[in-house]
């Protein structure tokens, strides 16, 4: 079974329903991971930030490789564009490239851009 569809699953399951946009990320291990720590990566549109009339933007994250159960991040769209400048972007095609931390150290702190930016405080 797919990631998403395992995550609208467990949405299910918990009774969190989202009119919000959601994008989920697998569980990648240090050996997977670009960074070469335990993480969580997710991709998405550079107008979903700048233009979208959303006001939240969900990230689950499997809580371990080949997991039913996500961790639920539920980001205000307005703290990604006050910190923009410091969020991985990929000219390339337009694109916000975030590298969560898995590690139980800094999870949830953003590793590809500059700003290390932490995530956890919208952990729901």
């Amino acid at each position: 079974m797919k990631i998403r569809q395992k995550a609208r699953e467990w949405l299910q399951r918990e009774g969190r329903l989202l009119n919000e946009p959601f994008k989920v990320s697998k569980f990648y291990t240090r050996e997977q991971s670009w960074k070469r720590v335990d993480s969580w990566w997710f991709e998405f549109e550079e107008m979903l930030v700048e233009d979208s009339h959303e006001e939240f933007l969900n990230l689950l994250c499997e809580t371990f490789q080949n997991s039913d159960e996500f961790y639920h991040l539920k980001i205000p769209l307005i703290f990604l564009r006050e910190h923009k400048i410091h969020l991985g972007f990929r000219h390339d095609n337009e694109r916000y490239s975030l590298i969560l931390s898995a590690e139980d150290t800094n999870k949830f702190r953003e590793l590809r851009g500059d700003g290390q930016i932490e995530f956890a405080n919208f952990l729901q």
